[in-house]
């Protein structure tokens, strides 16, 4: 099995359906039911008629490990990821979330990637406005699931008056918010070490 060293942590290379997968050798006790839950995700994705969607976003996908209630997920659109897309995700969220919500995700984030390389420039510094785009394709997604409670919750932190997004212009606030901006640092280092990768 190929091994790649990023930010001094060792990750597992896996292709799950023809996608790229970095697992931390460190989860390996949990690497089956990952493993496992990304099939389901997949699986779901191509019942649903999405599975294409997400491949034309050609992500490399990276299993962060976290707390098992974390559900920290991102992804890295910038200059310095010029070879592909990169798909963070928190371990925990992976493993308890069901495959519905964790899909979503995916759905989620994929519209993020056809923002960045679609949108103006003028739109993609509009972030409420990308995060309202991609969550009507969450939504979307979460309704042909038959999802009603995901729904709500969705709607709900769309109504927030200060978005999710928003410690990255100006400072983490909440515990969440916290933990989010830390792991975006850390997403940072690991971009760092992924761009001389040109492999991917």
């Amino acid at each position: 099995m190929k091994k790649l060293t990023l930010a001094g942590v060792s990750y597992n290379i896996h292709d799950i359906a023809g996608m790229p997968f970095l697992i931390p050798y460190r989860l390996s006790k949990f690497e089956r039911p990952i493993r496992a839950n990304i099939q389901k995700v997949i699986a779901l994705l191509k019942k649903k008629g999405w599975y294409e969607y997400i491949l034309m976003a050609e992500m490399v996908m990276i299993v962060m490990p976290s707390p098992r209630n974390e559900q920290f997920m991102l992804v890295c659109t910038s200059e310095k990821s010029a070879y592909r897309p990169v798909f963070f995700m928190d371990s925990g969220g992976l493993i308890k979330l069901g495959a519905q919500w964790n899909a979503s995700q995916f759905v989620h984030e994929a519209t993020h990637v056809f923002q960045h390389y679609y949108f103006s420039g003028q739109k993609r510094k509009d972030r409420r406005k990308c995060e309202e785009d991609a969550c009507e394709e969450q939504i979307r997604f979460l309704g042909l699931c038959g999802c009603t409670s995901d729904i709500r919750r969705v709607q709900r932190r769309l109504k927030d008056p200060r978005g999710w997004w928003e410690y990255l212009d100006t400072g983490a606030k909440s515990k969440e918010e916290h933990y989010d901006a830390e792991r975006y640092k850390h997403t940072n280092h690991i971009m760092n070490d992924l761009i001389s990768h040109i492999s991917f």
